[in-house]
């Protein structure tokens, strides 16, 4: 998965339940379609969206972002500061039982 995957996720998610094309997605994040396309197509492999890739599942994705996004944010930051400065911002989003950190 890539960081603009979860972007696309809660773009959907939030769409009033109407259903957005891969092209109205892509033009409402200033993404291109094929980077929308290819971000639903991996999140599909994952079971993030249904097979159609037309519903999230909320589920799913909740608990990758409070179980699982730490991890994946610390690929991105390399820095040590950075990273210290992360682990203090995330902590003050996700309830303190979550953390093993």
């Amino acid at each position: 998965m890539k960081p603009q995957d979860i972007v696309v996720l809660l773009k959907k998610m939030t769409s009033s339940g109407q259903h957005l094309s891969c092209r109205k997605l892509a033009e409402s994040l200033r993404m291109s379609a094929s980077s929308v396309s290819e971000g639903l197509e991996r999140c599909k492999k994952v079971q993030l969206v249904d097979r159609n890739k037309k519903h999230v599942n909320t589920m799913a994705l909740q608990e990758f972002l409070i179980h699982g996004l730490q991890y994946v944010l610390f690929m991105l930051v390399v820095q040590w500061p950075e990273r210290m400065l992360l682990i203090q911002l995330l902590r003050n989003l996700v309830p303190p039982l979550m953390w093993i950190v």
